[in-house]
C-alpha cells in the first residue's frame, strides 16, 4: 500500500471532483424547481450537514487501524454485517459509476456528437478510464491534480455572462419563507454522497492526521463552486426560466460570443468531460475495493 499512497492536496481533488462532477450541471434547476432563486440558500444548509457528516466519517476510520471500514466492521461486529457494508458501499459506487457515465454520453449527444451512437462512447470513455483506476490511488490522484490544472479557467468563462445579470432576481430572501428552502436541502444530499469513497481512501492517505482538515477544504472548495455556478444561473435567467433547462450551466453559454470562437459551449463540454470523469474513474477503483470482501 506504500506506493500507492496519495497525498493531501490528491485527496481533496479526488472528493471534490466526484462531488461537483455528478451535479453542478443540474443543480441549479434542481434547487429552483423546489425553492425558486431562494434555491442557492440551501447549499450553505447542505455544506453544513456534509461538514458535520465527514467528521464523523474521519473519527470512524481513526478506530479502524490502518484498516478499510469493511475489514474493521469484520472484526468488531462479525463477518456478515462486514460482508453486508461490503454490498451496499459497492452497489452505490456501481450505481455512481453507471449514473456519471450515462449522464456524460447524454450530454456528449446532445451537445457534441449527436450522430455517434451511445455504446461507441461509452467503449471511448472506459477504456482511457479504466487504464487510469487500474493504475492505483496514486495515479488517480495525480489524474484529479491535472484535471484541476487544465479546467481552472472554466468558471471564469461565467464572469462574461455578470453583464446581462439582474441581481434582484435574488431578492427578496425567503420568498416563500423557510421551508421551501429546506426542503430544496434534499438536492444537495446526492452530490454530497462523494464523501463516502473516504471510506475506500483514508488507508491510502499518507497523513492521515490531515484527513479533517482536507475533508474541511474539499467540503469548502465544493460548497463555493456550487455558489458560484448557482447564483450566476439565478441572476441570468428569471425565476421562472431557471427550472426550464435541463443543464442551465450549458445553456448559458450560448449567450457568451468570442471574435474568435463561435460556440463556446463546445469546448467547454469537451475539457468538462475531464471534470465529469472524476465521477466514474474513482468508482472504477472503488467498487473492486468494496467487492473481494464478498467472496471470501
Amino acid at each position: 500500500m506504500a506506493k500507492d499512497t496519495i497525498t493531501s492536496m490528491q485527496f481533496i481533488f479526488i472528493i471534490s471532483g466526484i462531488q461537483i462532477s455528478v451535479a453542478v450541471l443540474s443543480l441549479p434547476r434542481k434547487l429552483a424547481e423546489i425553492a425558486g432563486t431562494d434555491g442557492w440558500l440551501a447549499i450553505p444548509l447542505g455544506y453544513a450537514i456534509n461538514i458535520f457528516c465527514s467528521y464523523i466519517i474521519v473519527m470512524v476510520m481513526k478506530n479502524c487501524s490502518g484498516k478499510t471500514l469493511m475489514d474493521a466492521l469484520s472484526t468488531m461486529v462479525g463477518k456478515w454485517f462486514g460482508k453486508g457494508f461490503a454490498l451496499v458501499l459497492a452497489l452505490f459506487f456501481l450505481h455512481l459509476l453507471y449514473d456519471g457515465l450515462i449522464r456524460a454520453i447524454l450530454i456528449i449527444k446532445t451537445w457534441l456528437m449527436p450522430n455517434t451512437q451511445g455504446y461507441v462512447l461509452l467503449i471511448l470513455l472506459l477504456i482511457p478510464a479504466y487504464k487510469v483506476a487500474i493504475a492505483g490511488p496514486r495515479i488517480i490522484g495525480r489524474y484529479a491534480e491535472l484535471i484541476v490544472v487544465i479546467s481552472c479557467w472554466l468558471p471564469f468563462v461565467y464572469l462574461f455572462t455578470l453583464k446581462y445579470a439582474h441581481w434582484l432576481n435574488l431578492l427578496p430572501l425567503f420568498k416563500a419563507g423557510f421551508m421551501p428552502v429546506l426542503s430544496a436541502v434534499s438536492a444537495t444530499v446526492y452530490p454530497s454522497l462523494g464523501i463516502s469513497s473516504v471510506f475506500i481512501l483514508y488507508p491510502y492517505l499518507k497523513h492521515k492526521e490531515k484527513a479533517a482538515p482536507a475533508l474541511f477544504i474539499s467540503n469548502t472548495l465544493t460548497m463555493a463552486v456550487y455558489l458560484f455556478i448557482t447564483i450566476i444561473c439565478y441572476i441570468y435567467f428569471s425565476p421562472h426560466e431557471a427550472t426550464l433547462f435541463n443543464d442551465p450551466i450549458i445553456s448559458i453559454l450560448k449567450t457568451i460570443e468570442f471574435r474568435f470562437i463561435e460556440r463556446i459551449e463546445v469546448p467547454f463540454i469537451s475539457f468538462y468531460i475531464f471534470v465529469f470523469s472524476m465521477v466514474w474513474i474513482p468508482s472504477l477503483i472503488s467498487f473492486p475495493s468494496a467487492y473481494p470482501m464478498l467472496l471470501d
